[in-house]
């Protein structure tokens, strides 16, 4: 089977170690996504554990693409390494679980808050899987 990533034809089954590692990582990624979009709804996405768990995506995709080449593209992160974002990440994730009730407890305000962070940090791994190579 052959893909199109960014206007680069790829044979399926992949043709060396490398290529099958960035298939699997990338598979899993989408699977999680796919989860993710399918569970979609304001409840799911205000859930602080969805919340850190995209966190968590974001680091572990941000590392694996740092490791493989890709450049941070953030600038308030961009002369961290892989490591040090996904410490970050971690970090924020536990803060999202510390700091935010229980969804049944949440404010409108509080809700939209985690629905937001839910939004970009899985927007990001979504994008982070995207570029790795």
């Amino acid at each position: 089977m052959e893909i199109l990533r960014n206007r680069e034809r790829i044979q399926w089954p992949a043709h060396s170690l490398r290529d099958a590692r960035v298939h699997a990582d990338e598979a899993q990624v989408i699977r999680a996504m796919l989860l993710v979009l399918l569970l979609q709804g304001c409840a799911v996405l205000a859930d602080k554990r969805v919340a850190a768990g995209c966190q968590l995506a974001d680091g572990i995709t941000t590392k694996q693409a740092l490791d493989r080449g890709a450049v941070e593209g953030n600038p308030l992160l961009g002369s961290m390494s892989g490591s040090q974002i996904l410490t970050l990440k971690v970090f924020i994730a536990g803060l999202i679980m510390w700091a935010f009730p229980d969804y049944e407890r949440m404010s409108d305000t509080e809700k939209v808050a985690v629905g937001a962070l839910s939004v970009i940090g899985c927007g990001a791994a979504m994008h982070n899987s995207q570029v790795q190579r």
